[in-house]
């Protein structure tokens, strides 16, 4: 991976401390959903489960970086831990119940 960075051109360096804050976010941000909207019954999936929020997350992002400007390393934080929830909705997705599109 290295490699390729210097062949581009970039110098980039490992954050570890990033890599470990992710890392330990990460884990419970992709359950959000299911936190916030426990398998109570097979048909669990309402609204955090829909595909309203996943268009929502990625709207609020990009507003988010368009408005107030973040640094770098507080988007790269927001991006991974949105990937991390996305990737729940994404897995769920794969299911055959699918997700619902508004999920109200």
């Amino acid at each position: 991976m290295q490699a390729a960075a210097v062949a581009l051109g970039h110098q980039r360096f490992v954050n570890w401390a990033e890599v470990l804050v992710v890392g330990f976010l990460g884990i419970p941000v992709a359950c959000l959903a299911d936190i916030l909207e426990p398998a109570l019954s097979p048909r669990h999936r309402g609204f955090f489960h829909s595909v309203l929020v996943v268009l929502l997350c990625i709207v609020g992002f990009f507003a988010w970086c368009k408005y107030f400007d973040p640094s770098p390393g507080s988007r790269r934080l927001v991006a991974s831990l949105g990937v991390a929830f996305l990737s729940h909705h994404f897995l769920d997705s794969l299911t055959p119940s699918g997700l619902p599109l508004c999920g109200l």
